[in-house]
Protein backbone atom coordinates (compact mmCIF):
# COMPACT_ATOMS: atom_id res chain seq x y z
CA UNK A 1 0.00 0.00 0.00
CA UNK A 2 1.36 3.42 -0.93
CA UNK A 3 0.77 6.50 1.19
CA UNK A 4 0.71 9.89 -0.49
CA UNK A 5 2.23 12.92 1.27
CA UNK A 6 -0.28 15.10 3.06
CA UNK A 7 0.25 18.83 2.74
CA UNK A 8 -2.49 19.86 5.15
CA UNK A 9 -4.43 17.73 7.56
CA UNK A 10 -6.98 18.18 10.28
CA UNK A 11 -5.19 18.81 13.54
CA UNK A 12 -6.45 17.11 16.70
CA UNK A 13 -7.71 20.53 17.83
CA UNK A 14 -9.77 20.85 14.61
CA UNK A 15 -7.60 23.54 13.03
CA UNK A 16 -5.60 23.21 9.84
CA UNK A 17 -1.87 22.62 10.23
CA UNK A 18 0.62 22.48 7.40
CA UNK A 19 2.70 19.29 7.68
CA UNK A 20 5.98 18.47 6.00
CA UNK A 21 5.77 15.64 3.45
CA UNK A 22 7.46 13.20 5.84
CA UNK A 23 5.21 14.15 8.74
CA UNK A 24 2.20 13.76 6.47
CA UNK A 25 3.31 10.25 5.54
CA UNK A 26 3.72 9.29 9.20
CA UNK A 27 0.30 10.69 10.19
CA UNK A 28 -1.41 8.92 7.28
CA UNK A 29 0.36 5.64 8.12
CA UNK A 30 -0.55 5.80 11.82
CA UNK A 31 -4.14 6.95 11.20
CA UNK A 32 -4.59 3.83 9.08
CA UNK A 33 -4.23 1.89 12.37
CA UNK A 34 -0.76 0.60 11.59
CA UNK A 35 2.28 0.49 13.85
CA UNK A 36 5.51 2.20 12.80
CA UNK A 37 9.14 1.49 13.67
CA UNK A 38 12.40 2.98 12.41
CA UNK A 39 12.93 0.01 10.08
CA UNK A 40 9.43 0.20 8.60
CA UNK A 41 9.72 3.97 8.17
CA UNK A 42 13.05 3.66 6.36
CA UNK A 43 12.12 0.78 4.07
CA UNK A 44 8.46 1.57 3.31
CA UNK A 45 8.27 5.35 3.65
CA UNK A 46 11.86 6.44 2.98
CA UNK A 47 12.09 8.30 6.30
CA UNK A 48 15.45 7.87 8.03
CA UNK A 49 14.80 9.93 11.18
CA UNK A 50 11.36 8.85 12.34
CA UNK A 51 12.17 9.70 15.98
CA UNK A 52 12.66 13.37 15.08
CA UNK A 53 9.49 13.44 12.99
CA UNK A 54 7.47 11.90 15.83
CA UNK A 55 8.86 14.53 18.23
CA UNK A 56 7.74 17.28 15.81
CA UNK A 57 4.25 15.77 15.56
CA UNK A 58 3.97 15.51 19.34
CA UNK A 59 4.86 19.22 19.62
CA UNK A 60 2.01 19.94 17.19
CA UNK A 61 -0.37 18.12 19.54
CA UNK A 62 -0.66 14.69 17.95
CA UNK A 63 -0.90 11.88 20.49
CA UNK A 64 1.55 9.20 19.44
CA UNK A 65 2.29 6.31 21.77
CA UNK A 66 5.64 4.54 21.83
CA UNK A 67 6.42 1.05 23.13
CA UNK A 68 9.86 -0.50 23.55
CA UNK A 69 10.09 -3.87 21.79
CA UNK A 70 12.69 -6.53 21.05
CA UNK A 71 13.01 -8.48 17.81
CA UNK A 72 13.87 -12.16 17.45
CA UNK A 73 17.61 -11.30 17.66
CA UNK A 74 16.94 -9.51 20.98
CA UNK A 75 17.67 -6.08 19.43
CA UNK A 76 15.69 -3.19 20.90
CA UNK A 77 13.46 -0.92 18.84
CA UNK A 78 10.58 1.50 19.41
CA UNK A 79 7.13 0.94 17.93
CA UNK A 80 4.87 3.98 17.40
CA UNK A 81 1.07 4.01 17.17
CA UNK A 82 -1.86 6.40 17.46
CA UNK A 83 -4.40 5.26 20.08
CA UNK A 84 -7.33 7.05 18.41
CA UNK A 85 -6.56 5.23 15.15
CA UNK A 86 -6.89 1.89 16.93
CA UNK A 87 -10.27 2.93 18.34
CA UNK A 88 -11.51 3.99 14.87
CA UNK A 89 -10.34 0.77 13.15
Amino acid sequence: MTFKPTRATTHPREEMVLLSPQNGLIVAYLLAGRKLSNQIALVNLGIASVTSRVAELRKLGYRIDSVDRRDHFNNRYVEYSMPQAAADA
